[in-house]
């Protein structure tokens, strides 16, 4: 039975071959490009070089970032197609003779645009020669090759064997096409493939070591904080006073926020402040309620002074009001705050509201 597992080495040895081949094509794009070359067709303009040298640098790098992750996703795909492979084939009757037949194969079929692996059986009838194809969740497999391309009708197929091989004459009954193909019983064995003779030496150019692989790695950290710093420091010069007023935001306690509202709301008639069910996550929700303490002050009037008056305690503080407002109910006003901590975030809050 095949194995699709192969040792590391192998798919170390793949990857290489790869990266190689990438290398080498980078290569000789940039010569084929390049505006002047010598006798030997080598890169003489200097910008052609150094941004070739530039785009083997991250190539070359890219891929030893890579390569560990590739290979054991290989290796977890080998696995996953071995264990399919040791799925127990259904029991199969032949819808000729109704004789049991005989498991001949086990094989994957694989979608390439999906990467989804399914096994299938072939089964065999010794009695009429029947032969039928099953998926393990028991879905009859298509023989592809026993129908017709153009319209998916069954062949009528004669073969035709001499003693060096077997011609095949197939025959469309709906649409008439026609094809014939030939199986050679004693192919000649293939040419052994000559070993590519720069592979070592440009595996050695090309395939960077440890050591190599790890400054890169090292290095790309480093250059990505630091277009990360640049960014931020771009940003907060072009939104330099929205930057200076979120680090001037007064960060104010759970128990600081409390008093400030006692305090503060008193001098517009609203009292007994309480706060209930605070909700922690990535900002501290809570719920708050007071009593309108001024006699005759209508509904829409209460809600309207409270609104101002919450806007106007909390403008330079870490909290606010939330969206869905303030509720009335016969003089008793409802409604959310919600508290924030992370100076970056209250600072792309407070840039998105100027959009």
């Amino acid at each position: 039975m095949t194995t699709y597992l192969k040792d590391k080495e192998y798919y170390s040895n793949l990857y290489d071959e790869g990266t190689v081949g990438r290398c080498r094509r980078t290569v000789e794009h940039y010569k084929k490009t390049a505006k002047t070359k010598d006798k030997l067709g080598q890169i003489k303009d200097r910008w052609s070089q150094v941004s070739l040298n530039l785009s083997l640098f991250f190539l070359k790098g890219e891929r030893f970032a890579d390569k560990e992750t590739t290979i054991e996703k290989w290796m977890e795909r080998g696995r996953q197609r071995d264990e399919l492979l040791q799925t127990k084939p259904p029991t199969v009757y032949c819808p000729k003779c109704n004789q049991l037949m005989e498991l001949g194969l086990a094989n994957l079929e694989t979608n390439f645009e999906t990467e989804v692996d399914r096994v299938y059986f072939i089964f065999g009838c010794k009695s009429c020669k029947e032969t039928r194809g099953l998926y393990a969740n028991g879905e009859e497999y298509i023989f592809k090759g026993n129908l017709c391309p153009e319209c998916n009708t069954k062949w009528e197929s004669k073969h035709i064997k001499t003693a060096k091989k077997i011609t095949t004459h197939n025959l469309c009954p709906k649409c008439g096409n026609k094809e014939t193909y030939t199986l050679d019983l004693f192919p000649k064995p293939k040419e052994k493939e000559e070993p590519d003779p720069d592979f070592a030496k440009d595996k050695l150019e090309y395939c960077l070591s440890e050591e190599e692989g790890r400054k890169y790695v090292s290095y790309k950290y480093d250059l990505k904080n630091m277009v990360r710093i640049v960014d931020e420091f771009k940003d907060h010069q072009k939104n330099k006073v929205v930057y200076e007023k979120a680090q001037n935001i007064k960060q104010l306690s759970l128990a600081d926020l409390s008093e400030l509202l006692n305090k503060g709301l008193k001098k517009s008639n609203y009292v007994g402040l309480s706060i209930t069910n605070p909700q922690v996550g990535k900002d501290l929700i809570i719920n708050f309620s007071v009593q309108d303490d001024k006699v005759g002050r209508e509904n829409y009037e209460s809600c309207q002074m409270l609104r101002k008056a919450l806007v106007k305690l909390l403008g330079g503080t870490n909290w606010k009001l939330m969206s869905d407002g303030v509720s009335y109910k016969l003089g008793v006003l409802t409604g959310r705050l919600r508290g924030q901590d992370d100076k970056d975030q209250i600072y792309e809050d407070l840039k998105s509201s100027l959009i």
